[in-house]
């Protein structure tokens, strides 16, 4: 199985997309750390993991433009319900701030996720179109 598949398969299963605090996020919350490892290492984004009595919780977040990078590219593959989280996700509009006269802003950097990059179209087939 390819990387981008294995990817999907863990976002529709354990991940929580959203827009808490009016900022888009994805979280993927787990036990098995060398899920978190792979799961942090295509995400480009450290593990957090927090004590319990029984087994750690390992976290991974990705917050803001990245997570609605990453919630496009994932959104043929997934089910009806994780969609229509996505679509709630893609709503949202950034809070404005006022600026001042002659204000310009800095050119966003942009995101680069290999494991997004290497997608061959022809061996995916979107969910629900088989």
């Amino acid at each position: 199985m390819d990387n981008f598949s294995w990817l999907v398969g863990i976002l529709e299963g354990e991940a929580y997309f959203g827009c808490p605090d009016n900022r888009p996020q994805i979280v993927v919350s787990m036990t098995d750390r060398d899920v978190m490892e792979r799961v942090s290492e295509y995400l480009q984004k450290d593990i957090l993991t927090h004590a319990t009595k029984g087994q750690d919780q390992h976290r991974v977040k990705i917050t803001g433009r990245k997570a609605l990078y990453v919630a496009e590219k994932v959104e043929p593959f997934m089910s009806k319900r994780r969609k229509e989280q996505i679509a709630k996700m893609k709503s949202w509009t950034p809070k404005t701030k006022y600026k001042t006269e002659g204000y310009i802003p800095k050119p966003k950097k942009p995101i680069d996720l290999p494991v997004f990059s290497n997608i061959k179209s022809d061996v995916l087939t979107p969910y629900n179109t088989v």
